[in-house]
């Protein structure tokens, strides 16, 4: 993605906001949200091409609400994809910017991209939507205040599938949108809010069976009084929670009829990551 990133931002002006913005975008990253766009809309045929743009301002989305996450006023942390967090660099006024900026461009890639009227409305809406003030941004909200107070893992699941169930969504839903299987955006939102849940099931355990050198990022859910499935229910319940989660996504696959194909391929490939 590193080409299409160099040409996105080539002609704007050098700055040391600009250089945050990179920093974050161009650091080693999994790119999820980018995949499912790519291999739903290759399972739909659609080329790849059409899932570019989509993709890359899903994965802006994901960049500013990583550089304003690790902020001191919310969870204080060093270290985010195998590097410093992004206001340890550049500062905590210029890495605010920086997500604003990277918020930002998600809206103008759509905005100037070569796809047709309809489409273009339907995913700035989307997008606004899944990132926005009922969406993830809800969900971090949950996240900070369940720090202070007990909650049930209905609680938890909820939390989850907003903050990261909810861009999982919009790239599963962007892509059937592009690919004008537009009848079926409910089972695609359903789809991407169980993955998000069970990716941030996987990222709970991790915190407690790895190291931060191991999963490229600080370890704090601890510090912060985090409220995790394993703090929650214990390891081996989380586990099996995930194992059963996983039974429902193989059948909303079966139910969509994409299993086997390339983005179920990529879902099945998560299920054992390291980080």
């Amino acid at each position: 993605m590193k080409h299409l990133i160099d040409l996105t931002f080539k002609d704007e002006h050098p700055s040391q906001v600009l250089d945050s913005v990179l920093y974050t975008l161009n650091a080693p990253s999994k790119l999820i949200r980018y995949q499912l766009v790519h291999t739903l809309c290759d399972d739909l045929g659609v080329c790849e091409t059409h899932a570019n743009l989509f993709g890359l301002a899903l994965e802006c989305v994901h960049a500013y609400s990583l550089i304003h996450d690790d902020l001191p006023c919310m969870d204080d942390d060093t270290m985010r994809r195998d590097q410093p967090t992004n206001h340890l660099i550049y500062g905590e006024a210029t890495a605010l910017l920086a997500g604003d900026a990277l918020l930002t461009k998600a809206f103008d890639l759509i905005a100037n991209s070569g796809y047709n009227d309809h489409v273009k409305i339907e995913l700035i809406k989307l997008l606004a939507s899944k990132s926005g003030v009922s969406g993830m941004i809800l969900g971090q909200q949950l996240d900070m205040e369940f720090e202070s107070k007990e909650i049930s893992i209905e609680d938890y699941v909820k939390m989850s599938a907003l903050k990261t169930g909810q861009l999982f969504a919009a790239a599963l839903m962007g892509a059937a949108i592009i690919a004008h299987d537009e009848s079926r955006l409910s089972n695609y939102q359903a789809l991407g809010e169980n993955l998000g849940v069970g990716f941030q099931i996987q990222d709970d355990c991790l915190e407690v069976l790895s190291d931060a050198n191991s999963i490229g990022k600080s370890l704090s859910d601890a510090n912060n009084n985090k409220k995790t499935c394993v703090n929650l229910i214990g390891i081996d319940a989380s586990r099996a929670y995930l194992n059963d989660l996983y039974e429902d996504i193989e059948q909303q696959f079966t139910h969509l009829g994409l299993k086997g194909l390339k983005t179920y391929e990529l879902v099945e490939s998560l299920k054992n990551r390291q980080k």
